[in-house]
Order: structure tokens, then sequence, then C-alpha cells
């Protein structure tokens, strides 16, 4: 009998143990029927079908006493894609081919708040999905594209970040992204006759190098600095309403500074977001963009809005002109997990006649979360 009952303290105390940590797989993966039209200097059109943006996560915590609470997040992409020069910033050339290419961090918090270490949200874009709660799900939507009307910023590698604990509401965050180089060096890359690399590019133009050198003694060519972006702001919630005000600063070939504050209101028949955005290059090329959405829910169906609208200042180098853009959606819930929507996606842009363009997006679609 008293073997049995140690043997029963033991097994106790073992699932004690266990329930302390948690691991958990979840995801989305959606494919829609899609067609667009973009009319202006380079006109096109396309249909088919597209792979809506999923992920897939893994993320886990474990309670280490005491109040404190380690944790991680690592997020694969499915579908969707970066560009080149979006992979340079970010640094998501490096993680190609690995899982963890979105987020990918650990977290430790406790009674002093939250230490996140790893790849993560800008605090820019974090803040930007306080005042985006339609929900539409759209190929072209407001991300960080120069010609959209708000910008959304990115996932950065390296990052850290710091939150504190909630006061009648209130926490205040601050981050930073360091770049793991001060600037990106490439080699010289001048063909000369004999197909050699050269020192000088005028000479290899002319075939005719007086200066034959390896490629891995060519001289590296000067960049632009890094984005290194630095975050500190303030978020409020107390029950249905949530709120934020953040600055976030961008270092590189033009000094970026963006301001945004944004709010949400959950009604209970509907949710109801805003935000407005300030963003300065070199403090003198600036851009104010401001964003209203709205996701109505009515059982199965889910009804979705969003429409933003930017303009920039005059004699502008950097930021479009204007930008008028509105996404209407409705979804239906086959299941808990399942279902079907369709999103209209019009977005027009002013800019200099070789940037003017008119963009209409249909798509209708299936999504799955698992």
């Amino acid at each position: 009998m008293k073997k049995t009952l140690i043997a029963l303290a033991v097994l106790a105390a073992s699932g004690a143990s266990f329930a302390q940590s948690s691991v958990s797989l979840t995801g989305s993966i959606g494919t829609s029927l899609q067609t667009s039209v973009k009319e202006g200097l380079s006109p096109n059109a396309r249909q088919g079908l597209a792979r809506s943006t999923g992920a897939i996560q893994l993320s886990g915590t474990e309670d280490l006493g005491g109040g404190m609470k380690a944790s991680f997040r690592m997020e694969e992409l499915v579908g969707g894609f970066q560009t080149a020069a979006a992979r340079a910033t970010t640094g998501t050339a490096l993680n190609t081919g690995n899982f963890g290419s979105r987020q990918a961090f650990l977290a430790l918090s406790g009674d002093f708040g939250t230490v996140k270490a790893g790849r993560d949200l800008d605090g820019n874009s974090a803040f930007v999905n306080i005042g985006n709660i339609s929900g539409a799900n759209a190929t072209v939507g407001f991300d960080g594209s120069s010609d959209n009307s708000v910008y959304y910023g990115n996932i950065r590698s390296n990052s850290v970040s710091y939150t504190t604990p909630a006061m009648m509401g209130f926490s205040a965050f601050a981050g930073i992204s360091p770049a793991d180089y001060a600037t990106l060096g490439t080699r010289k890359t001048g063909k000369a006759a004999a197909g050699a690399l050269c020192a000088n590019a005028a000479e290899a133009a002319a075939g005719t190098c007086s200066n034959v050198i390896a490629v891995a003694n060519s001289p590296l060519a000067t960049s632009a600095k890094q984005d290194n972006p630095t975050a500190y702001g303030v978020t409020y919630s107390n029950g249905p309403f949530n709120a934020g005000m953040i600055v976030t600063n961008y270092e590189g070939t033009a000094n970026t500074k963006a301001t945004v504050y944004a709010a949400n209101y959950d009604l209970g028949v509907a949710r109801i977001g805003a935000l407005l955005q300030n963003v300065t290059a070199d403090s003198k090329e600036n851009r104010s963009s401001s964003l209203v959405s709205l996701n109505i829910p009515m059982g199965a169906v889910a009804l979705q809005a969003a429409y933003g609208s930017a303009k920039a200042n005059a004699n502008n180098a950097v930021f479009v002109d204007e930008v008028k853009h509105t996404i209407i959606g409705a979804q239906y819930n086959l299941s808990k997990r399942t279902s079907a929507y369709v999103v209209l996606n019009d977005k027009r842009v002013a800019g200099t006649t070789a940037s003017d363009f008119d963009y209409k997006e249909t798509a209708v679609g299936i999504k799955h979360s698992f």
C-alpha cells in the first residue's frame, strides 16, 4: 500500500511538471481564384489560382516558477513571396530554406515585463495591426510597398524588444533591430577582354584592363547603411478598447521616421479600427496616411472593409503623390477551421506619369486553419 502511494505521488509530481510546459503547432493555408487588372503606363491583366498567404507556427511556453515564463515562436511563410530588395534589408535571404523565415524569437516574461530576442515584427508593423482589424484577405493589401496607402513595416532579424508590465491599462514598448553589418559590400564585377575581373570600370568597358585581379581580392563597393530600426511607444488596453502610439526610426539612404496612432473598439455587433500615420524621409519628404477598418460578424458570416488614403507633400522625390485604397470582403465559416471568402480590392495611385495607375483585383477562395 505504501509503495502504491509513493508511486502515485511520483506520478502526480511528474504530471505537474509536464503541465508546466506546452508546445503547439498551428497555422493556416488557402487558395483562391484571382483576377487582376492594372491600368497605367505599364498595363497588365492576370487570372488564375493563387495561394493565399499563410503560415505554419510552432510555439511553446514553460512556467519557470515565481511568476516567470519562457516562451518561443517559430513561424514559416506558406505561399507569398518577398522581393530581393526586401531580403537584403531584412536578412530573409539568410533564412531562405530554413524554418523560421518569418517570426522566430525567444521571450522571457514576469513581473518585470517581457523581453523578446530574435526575428520579429518591427514596432511600426506591430502597431499598424491595432488599427487594421478588417481581416480581409487580399493579395495586394495594406503592406510595405511605397505605392500603398499605409507603410506597414516588416519583420526584422536581430530584434530585441522590451514591454513593461501593464499599469492601469498602459504599457510601454521599446525595441531595436541592429544590422549585423554597417554597410553592404559588393565586389567589383567589371570584365576585361579575357574575362578577368578588373578594378577599373572604364578599362573593363574598353577591354583594356591594366589591373587584373582575382574575385576574392577585388575591392568592395560602398553601399548604403542598413535600416537599424529603433522604436518606442505606448499602448492602452481596457476591455473592448485598445490603442497605441509608436515612433520608429529607420536608417539608410534616406533616414526615415514613421509615427503611428492607432485604435480599435469592439462594439459587440461590430469591431472598428482606425489609424493615422506620418512618414518623413530626411526630415523633409513627408507623407500622411489614414485608415479606417471594419469587421461585422453575423453568425457564420463576417463582413470586412478597409479604406486607406495617403498624400505626400509637394515636390516629393521619395513617396508617390497620392493613394486611395479600398478593400471590401466577406467570409463564410464552413466550420470552426475552414472558411470561404470573396475580396474586392481597388487601389488608385497618382504620382509621376510613370507611377500613375489604377489596380483592381477580385479573389474568391477558401482558407483552412489548424
